[in-house]
């Protein structure tokens, strides 16, 4: 069963959940046979650093800053290659949604929706919505995937019940994540935030928990893993007084399970989620969660995490307080944590997408 997987979130995306959850998809695939999917990529061209850790030898990193010379140099490329090898375009699996990519010739097509965050709240995206031509996929596709069902739920009631399949296709979580070793925050201490800042992640709200309690814990810090910080983040830092307590890390993927471990806990304030990778990763690692209470947090972090209303910040200061003032508050989470993660694999998340395939016809 062959399925073409396009090149649009590795030539936007360096790191990220949407990526990633590609890159998994296409290990599984090509490690065990007994999926029956050949995972066709007809690009070369990348900027992603999960597919490159993955197979360096048959992608090539592209030294490019800025996703507009990415669309005009990159993908150009990339296109090349689906033109000479229209035979492997029977099934294409799109990776997100530029206009562009609906004009490569399919036999069939499906996309997967991560959240419909700008169409719920356009008022936290002044330039426009990012996902461009999100409903033309969902019109042109012949299945769409949704990786939680809040997902899927505010699908529907954006865009109505489209006349084809709508499949949940939950995340999951690497097997090293659960391998992390035991972590002693005493020796490191800090708490963590992992993935973008933009607005509706809602970071603020944790600089401004994170000040109540500085005074209260000097050894403590915050970790930042994903972008560096920008200029305007950095005049933030300093007018709060944490400039030297908070720091940004570029964190390769084998080092993350060791990063959640060690933390004192994450903090996912976002406003809004499709589903929150960062959750289910530090739930295995062994890492206590503290999630705005939201739909998808909500669904995807159980009964295993603590909630706090989003923009809260005295109340999720007193939740990181807990959890920095007194280590053997952790254990009950950890347990509970490490017992919800286990819902989630790529397998199932592959074998899930596997089902779609075969719906359509891959062969």
């Amino acid at each position: 069963m062959r399925v073409t997987i396009d090149d649009q979130a590795f030539t936007l995306q360096r790191r990220g959940g949407i990526s990633r959850y590609f890159t998994e998809l296409i290990r599984v695939f090509r490690t065990d046979p007994d999926f029956g999917v050949e995972p066709l990529t007809p690009f070369r061209f990348v900027v992603n650093e999960h597919l490159l850790e993955l197979d360096p030898d048959r992608y090539r990193r592209a030294l490019l800053p800025r996703i507009g010379q990415r669309n005009r140099v990159l993908r150009p490329l990339n296109r090349l290659a689906v033109r000479r090898r229209p035979e492997h375009q029977q099934l294409v699996h799109h990776t997100y949604y530029l206009p562009d990519a609906l004009q490569v010739p399919a036999g069939a097509r499906l996309c997967t929706i991560y959240d419909m965050t700008p169409e719920l709240f356009p008022e936290l995206f002044p330039y426009g919505n990012p996902h461009q031509a999100k409903r033309a996929y969902v019109e042109a596709c012949d299945a769409v995937l949704c990786i939680s069902q809040t997902t899927k739920d505010d699908l529907l009631a954006t865009y109505g019940h489209p006349d084809k399949p709508v499949v949940v296709t939950p995340l999951g979580v690497s097997e090293q994540f659960f391998s992390a070793p035991p972590s002693d925050p005493a020796e490191d201490h800090y708490v963590l935030y992992v993935g973008q800042r933009v607005s509706y992640k809602n970071f603020d709200v944790l600089l401004r928990a994170f000040q109540r309690i500085a005074a209260d814990h000097p050894s403590l810090s915050l970790v930042c893993a994903g972008p560096p910080f920008d200029p305007t983040e950095l005049a933030r830092l300093e007018e709060l007084r944490l400039a030297d307590r908070v720091s940004h890390r570029t964190v390769a993927d084998g080092d993350m399970p060791a990063l959640f471990a060690d933390a004192v806990c994450l903090v996912f304030p976002s406003r809004y989620e499709g589903f929150g990778l960062p959750v289910i990763e530090a739930y295995a690692a062994g890492c206590p969660v503290i999630l705005a209470d939201t739909p998808c947090s909500v669904e995807v972090g159980s009964t295993a995490a603590q909630f706090f209303p989003p923009d809260d910040d005295e109340r999720l200061a007193g939740l990181i307080d807990q959890l920095a003032g007194d280590p053997t508050r952790r254990t009950g989470w950890i347990e509970a944590g490490r017992l919800r993660a286990r819902d989630f694999t790529w397998r199932r998340t592959a074998e899930l997408t596997r089902q779609v395939y075969r719906g359509l016809g891959a062969g």
